[in-house]
């Protein structure tokens, strides 16, 4: 199952253009391992000039985890595959943000009353923003990681990402016999299973009755 930060939701704004570059992004809180597989991006109309580059960086040491041009998109929602996915082993705290030459989209004031939950991913009101800046990332070079906020805007930079199964969880076969007329089924249960519940309810099939006794002969 995939999940994603804004679902399907839209900007006020999709012509923003003051004829500056930006790095624009959004914190999100990772609460479980995971493996980002898209990069994801409301694409402004008119679209920017140049490319685009998408990121994930740490939000603590401020490290680009995973990068991503845009290739030829369109206005509106876009989602790219990576080149190579990243796995997030457990609960991280990121930024994702973008570089763009000039156009963007934005909705003000987005985070400043509640959060976005949506599974394994959290964007914090931005009050509760771990850093302690805000939500609705902004900076003044497409290249930097973006370092403010302008009033808990929401840029719509997004990822996908895809649970990591659980561990043990894998599936496994389990072969039935039957040992002798009557006998209730025997499982044979592979070893490396943590837990496993079983239950039969067998209509008409139990222990075969015993023999009646042979004939006393005089």
């Amino acid at each position: 199952m995939s999940f994603n930060v804004y679902g399907n939701a839209t900007p006020a704004t999709i012509n923003g253009n003051d004829s500056d570059d930006y790095a624009l992004g959004t914190v999100v809180q990772i609460t479980e391992a995971v493996t980002i597989t898209r990069a994801r991006q409301y694409f402004s109309n008119p679209l920017p000039s140049g490319p685009v580059v998408w990121r994930v960086s740490d939000l603590s040491t401020h490290d680009i985890l995973v990068s991503h041009t845009f290739t030829s998109p369109t206005s509106g929602w876009v989602e790219q595959d990576l080149a190579s996915p990243l796995v997030i082993t457990g609960a991280r705290n990121v930024v994702v943000w973008s570089g763009t030459p000039d156009g963007y989209v934005f909705t003000n004031g987005f985070f400043t009353s509640a959060a976005t939950v949506s599974g394994p991913l959290t964007a914090p009101k931005s009050a509760d923003d771990p850093e302690g800046i805000g939500n609705g990332r902004f900076g003044g070079s497409a290249g930097s990681y973006p370092a403010g906020t302008s009033g808990a805007t929401a840029y719509f930079v997004d990822l996908v990402v895809e649970l990591a199964p659980n561990e043990g969880a894998t599936s496994f076969d389990a072969y039935f016999t039957l040992a002798g007329v009557g006998d209730a089924p025997a499982a044979i249960i592979p070893s490396g299973i943590a837990a496993f519940g079983l239950t039969f309810v067998l209509a008409g099939v139990g222990v075969a009755p015993a023999p009646p006794p042979p004939p006393v002969r005089g």
